[in-house]
Formats: structure tokens, sequence, C-alpha cells
């Protein structure tokens, strides 16, 4: 399938708002930069499951030239390799503990299980994704056969939601097995990319006007309702423990938002081939960023004291330190990264 730059260069977004964002964690930043921390949180993880579902070619698994169990067989393979492959590689890579915690906490795929297993806890994004690319596919497959896909798409957005939301009460210690209730929700941003695609595909062809004069209020909208549902007890947003703000729909709202702000940012800087490129290897850096840190950070805060550019700059290193790292993880071992050829 063809490569869509703007949506590749908004995965790209997504991973320097996580790579700043993060970068706050591992110092104590106040003031301007929290602002921005609750803003990013509310939509930096949505992002990459809207992306997914703008460039998913809603096409049916089941060909039944191959056989039903065949095709459905492959569609799972190519995500376990693209997704859980890499998940289980880099959980080894970064845990200091081969205990049976770790392989309880891997298994389990949670944020808050791979704390407890010592390894990276970012990588419960794998896992959760991987689940909702699977149960995605499932209203691709209802909606190909069905005349109202529209209905459809907003039936099962509606079912996800509401399941996600009442799975999110009492988790527990560990929260859901592979982030299932994240999972559903995950599903709801991606229905919303398949809709955020025929949209900016019909300004790119016709409105582009509106990509520069009136989507770019998006994100102050996104900003304000983000900062205006902050759930009680917690200081921002976050996906990875099912926290989407005080009321679960505006949370779907302010991201969404944002998220549209950022696409038409994307689609005015389509063109830029190296940002496409980062964000075709944006899994590559969120894995490798944990090991950039702990060097690039003290660079940062050496020679810079404000508390807004010092994770701008490193967030900027990382980025460019991973690029050689990328190439040689493309060339000699993509699985590592879930690739399956070798390429760049």
């Amino acid at each position: 399938m063809k490569r869509i730059s703007y949506i590749d260069i908004l995965k790209f977004f997504g991973v320097f708002f996580l790579l700043y964002e993060h970068a706050g964690n591992w110092c104590i930043f106040e003031g301007a930069y929290n602002s921005i921390k609750v803003w990013i949180c509310s939509f930096h993880m949505p992002l990459f499951f809207v992306a997914y579902g703008m460039a998913c070619s809603g096409k049916s698994i089941f060909l039944y030239d191959k056989g039903l169990c065949k095709s459905i067989l492959e569609f799972i393979n190519r995500r376990f390799s693209s997704l859980l492959v890499p998940y289980m590689i880099w959980s080894l890579l970064y845990t200091t503990d081969f205990s049976v915690v770790f392989l309880k906490g891997v298994l389990y795929g949670s944020n808050q299980s791979l704390y407890d297993a010592h390894t990276y806890q970012v990588l419960w994004f794998f896992p959760t994704f991987f689940l909702s690319t699977l149960l995605f596919q499932i209203v691709i497959e209802l909606s190909l056969r069905f005349k109202h896909d529209h209905l459809v798409y907003l039936i099962y957005s509606f079912v996800c939601g509401s399941a996600s939301y009442l799975l999110s009460v009492n988790r527990g210690d560990w929260g859901r097995w592979f982030g299932f209730d994240i999972a559903f929700t995950g599903v709801v941003y991606m229905i919303i990319g398949i809709y955020a695609r025929k949209v900016f595909d019909y300004l790119l062809n016709r409105k582009k006007y509106i990509l520069l004069c009136v989507l770019p209020v998006f994100i102050p909208l996104g900003w304000l309702i983000a900062r205006n549902n902050i759930l009680e007890g917690f200081n921002t947003y976050i996906m990875a423990w099912a926290v989407y703000g005080d009321s679960y729909t505006m949370g779907i709202l302010s991201a969404s938002l944002s998220i549209f702000g950022v696409l038409s940012v994307c689609a005015i800087l389509r063109k830029i081939g190296f940002l496409s490129f980062l964000g075709r290897n944006s899994m590559t850096i969120i894995c490798l960023h944990r090991l950039i840190f702990p060097f690039s950070i003290p660079f940062s805060v050496l020679h810079f004291t404000n508390d807004m550019l010092i994770p701008f700059v490193n967030t900027i290193i990382s980025i460019i330190v991973s690029v050689p790292i990328i190439l040689f993880f493309n060339r000699y071992c993509p699985a590592i990264v879930g690739k399956r050829d070798k390429a760049v």
C-alpha cells in the first residue's frame, strides 16, 4: 500500500511530543511546561491510533481463495510480527531482572506490570495496539457487509467506548491484561481516523485554505478543553492507566480536536521527506529514546536553563542520534523494530 506522507508526518509529531513530554518526567519542570504537558498528554498516544485508522486500507482479511483460516492467521501473524515480536525483544533488552515476576509482567503486558517486571513501561503500547488492530478489523469486516457503514461505525464506537469506560473501573494494581480496556478506546480513535482521512484528502484536493485558516484553531480548542477536563487526583492525562480526564467523552473530543489541528500542520509539511522518514520509523524512536535520554538529558540541562527549551533540545538530540540506529536496524535486523524486510 502506498505511503501517505502527511500521515507519516503525523506519527513523527506523535513521537516528538512523546519525547518532549517524557523529558519532563526526567526533570522537575513547572509553570508553562506543565500546561504544555497536560495538552500533549491529552492526545499524543491517541494520535497513533488515529494514524492507523487513517492509513488502514479498509479491505477485508477474508481471502476466500486462500481459505478463511489461513487469511485470518496471516493477518494476525503480520500484527504479531510488527508489534509483539519487538515488544518481547525490547522487554528483554531493557530488563534488569529475569525472575518469574518479569515473565508474568511481560505476559500481562500492562504499563503497571512492566514496571514490576523492571523493564520499560512505555512498551505497554505494543500489546495494547495489537489488540486494538484486531478489534478494529472486526468493524472493518462489518462495514463491508452492511450498506449503512456509517451507522456500523457509530454503533461500534459506542460499544467500544462503553466497554472501555466500564472496564477502566476497578482495574487493579496491574490494570487489564494487554491494556484490554485501553484497546477499546484505541478502536474509537481508529474509527475517527477513517473520517479524518476522508476530510483531509478532500481538503488537500479542493479546500487547502481551510488547512491554513481554520483547522489550526482546533489546537487551542483542544488545549482549552483538556485543561478543564482533568480528573480529580491527577494533574494530567495518562492513557497507559486509562485516565482520559473527568469526562471520557470530553477527553475523546479534546484529543480529536488537537489531532485535527496537528494534522493540518502535517498536511502543510507533507513534502518534507525527512519528517516522513522519521514518522515511518516512529516505533523505533519510541523504543530507543530510553537508551539515549541518560546522555541527552544531562547535556541539555548543562547547556540550557529554560524549562521549555531543555526538553525541546533533548528531543531534537534524541531524534538525531536515533537516525543512524534506525538505518542500521532497517538494514541488518528489521525484526527488532517489527519489519519483515530489509529496507530504509
